[in-house]
């Protein structure tokens, strides 16, 4: 099954095979708790409900495009992790502070530009 979400400037495809259409949901979900962020935290930063979050991480709905967006600058990753199109490349920060994490943030993105 394929979602398209089209808008003038972005067309976005969201895959969804046998088995994996929560991909989305998951990776969104992981992503999330590897920012320490509660549900009810990322949907304040988004601007929608703690059960529109919900809803998305147990596959029950799909973001619009331009939210889908905004969900990857938020929480630092592509769209492409977030729809399962890639790997994170990840960093082990057990034991480092909340500052010594955004700091790590900072330079990654720092680092893409």
């Amino acid at each position: 099954m394929v979602y398209k979400y089209k808008s003038l400037r972005t067309s976005i495809v969201y895959n969804y095979g046998k088995g994996s259409d929560s991909m989305f949901g998951s990776n969104l979900k992981d992503v999330r708790k590897a920012r320490r962020l509660t549900q009810q935290e990322l949907a304040t930063l988004v601007g929608v409900s703690k059960t529109t979050i919900s809803g998305w991480e147990t596959g029950a709905n799909l973001p619009a495009s331009q939210t889908l967006i905004l969900l990857a600058k938020t929480l630092h990753t592509s769209i492409d992790y977030l729809v399962g199109l890639s790997t994170p490349s990840t960093i082990n920060t057990d034991g480092l502070s909340e500052s010594d994490i955004r700091k790590l943030q900072m330079f990654a993105d720092i680092m893409k530009e």
